[in-house]
């Protein structure tokens, strides 16, 4: 017998796949900087064996995500043409459309909810992976050094940028934090879960990012307060709220309390009193108000397709700090309702298609929610890590109205039967 027929290629495949995808992510996270070579290892590997595997199904898929960022590509390249700086906007371009075809092959590999656990497992696994690199770059005399500093540490430097790392671990500790709760049946890998919350909250405080510590204190606040509990079971309500309530007080307590995170709790108080015009200010939120402000005149001056790619970097120097004002300005009111209504569709799918007793609906509404704020801080529309996420959300909303139909249909059809072998009784009595 030929020895190739005896092997399962597609469980090859299969299993390969899923194993580069999650190491380009933990690569992504944590490597990014320092081993930037083994993200571009991993990333191409993915692409290579997801490429076998829709080749081995037979069938490449898209949804309302891949037609979203198909059609932004298109209007990205027709801007090129009046973007002040082409050479700026071919880069742009370059992430975005490698961006875009990363995320089609991920749609096709992404095709059941086991899949889906184990990516959610490989953004976990970031997050622990990141805390030891930081560990064995800096030592844990990084929380001394951070709260002797008159200045203010933020943790990041050759690491990569705060921001992201902090975003890395706050999504690490609320995915941890999801699994225990929804899978504590899975105790081999609750260890794994603690470990994760354990050592990557301390570094989201660390990196002194507010957008990270939306994202964590949003997502203590949905994923435990809001978990879903049968309606007959009033004690478990009243315990999954309570309990949320603790663990948000002991976030506030720590960055109130412990020495190390006193940025972190200085740059939220100005960034309030920015907002709000009492206290201290922050100067880094006061230029973000005017790149706004400035943003904003700009797509005034060419609302319909904007001022072409990258042309916010031709007026700052830089991206713009805010993706619906960066999409704005560089592709218009055009671009903007063809990217977002992907985050439309993405919430519309979360309320009328996931049921209330789906685990992934606080999953896919902690992400959507997360991403609406905090595109108010960074431009994501061409990040790897973000674009992730929302595929996460397509598959899932994409997924769960599949089997709402699979379902009704199911139901139809029996009941259809029912009424048919009836009507035969009738005739036959």
């Amino acid at each position: 017998m030929n020895i190739s027929k005896q092997i399962n290629w597609y469980t090859i495949v299969n299993n390969l796949t899923g194993i580069f995808l999650v190491l380009y992510i933990v690569s992504l996270s944590a490597f990014n900087e320092v081993f930037p070579l083994l993200g571009t290892l991993m990333l191409y590997s993915f692409m290579l064996m997801s490429v076998l595997y829709i080749f081995i199904k037979k069938n490449l898929k898209g949804n309302y995500y891949t037609i979203a960022i198909l059609l932004y590509s298109i209007l990205l390249l027709v801007s090129i043409i009046y973007t002040p700086d082409w050479r700026l906007g071919l880069s742009d371009i370059y992430s975005f459309i490698t961006c875009a075809i990363i995320m089609v092959l991920l749609v096709n590999y992404l095709d059941s909810k086991d899949k889906i656990y184990f990516l959610i497992n490989g953004f976990i696994l970031a997050g622990i992976v990141l805390s030891i690199l930081v560990i064995s770059l800096n030592g844990f005399s990084v929380f001394s050094h951070a709260a002797a500093s008159n200045q203010g540490y933020r943790l990041g430097g050759d690491i990569g940028n705060a921001n992201f790392l902090g975003m890395t671990f706050a999504y690490s500790a609320v995915f941890a934090l999801y699994m225990v709760l929804n899978f504590s049946n899975r105790n081999k890998f609750f260890l794994f879960y603690i470990t994760a919350i354990v050592v990557s909250v301390p570094f989201v405080f660390l990196t002194g990012s507010k957008k990270a510590l939306f994202i964590l204190v949003f997502g203590i606040m949905l994923i435990v307060i809001f978990k879903h509990a049968e309606k007959n079971v009033i004690l478990k309500r009243i315990f999954y709220f309570v309990s949320g309530i603790i663990l948000l007080t002991s976030v506030y307590w720590l960055i109130n309390t412990v020495e190390a995170f006193w940025y972190i709790a200085q740059r939220t108080e100005e960034m309030i009193g920015t907002f709000t015009g009492t206290g201290a200010v922050s100067s880094s939120d006061e230029y973000r108000l005017y790149m706004i402000e400035r943003g904003i005149d700009a797509f005034a001056n060419k609302p319909i397709f904007g001022n072409g790619v990258a042309y916010s970097r031709e007026i700052f120097g830089t991206y713009s700090h805010n993706n619906y004002i960066e999409i704005l300005m560089n592709t218009g009111l055009t671009g903007f309702l063809i990217f977002f209504s992907f985050y439309a569709i993405s919430l519309y799918g979360i309320i009328k298609w996931i049921p209330k007793k789906s685990p992934l609906k606080l999953i896919a509404l902690f992400i959507m929610i997360s991403a609406i704020v905090t595109d108010w801080g960074l431009v994501s529309y061409y990040s790897r890590y973000n674009q992730i996420l929302f595929v996460l959300i397509s598959v899932i909303v994409c997924m769960e109205k599949v089997n709402i139909k699979k379902s009704i249909n199911g139901n139809y059809s029996e009941t259809r039967n029912i009424i048919i072998q009836n009507e035969t009784q009738n005739k036959i009595i």
